[in-house]
């Protein structure tokens, strides 16, 4: 399963997407992929050495709870999420600058069942 979205937020333009690469009974792992961003959202360019990194967060769609994933490697362009439980999981992703500026979340992945 693959989902592309692409999405102007409110500071940087990212393209996600992601993919189930295992399943093994209730536990999967969710290959998360996405591009460097090149521009804000207002159409200013943006640097590959502006980008500070990504935030991923994910939570089994009936949780309100979010488990985080901090990459400070902008070069970094996909994450495996491992052993995530339940048949049905929202995966945000969000990029920042150097200055610490965070673009919107970015869903990646939202109540998709994988039966």
């Amino acid at each position: 399963m693959k989902t592309h979205l692409l999405i102007a937020l409110s500071t940087i333009v990212l393209l996600t997407s992601c993919e189930l690469t295992t399943f093994r009974g209730n536990l999967m792992d969710l290959s998360v992929y996405w591009s460097t961003p090149f521009k804000r959202a207002n159409g200013d360019a943006l640097s590959s050495s502006e980008i500070g990194g990504y935030l991923i967060r994910y939570r089994e769609t009936d949780s309100d709870h979010y488990s985080l994933i901090l990459i400070t490697d902008p070069s970094v362009n996909q994450f495996v999420i491992r052993n995530v439980w339940g048949a049905q999981t929202t995966i945000e992703v969000a990029a920042f600058d150097k200055d610490g500026v965070y673009s919107n979340f970015n869903t990646a992945l939202d109540n998709a069942s994988h039966d």
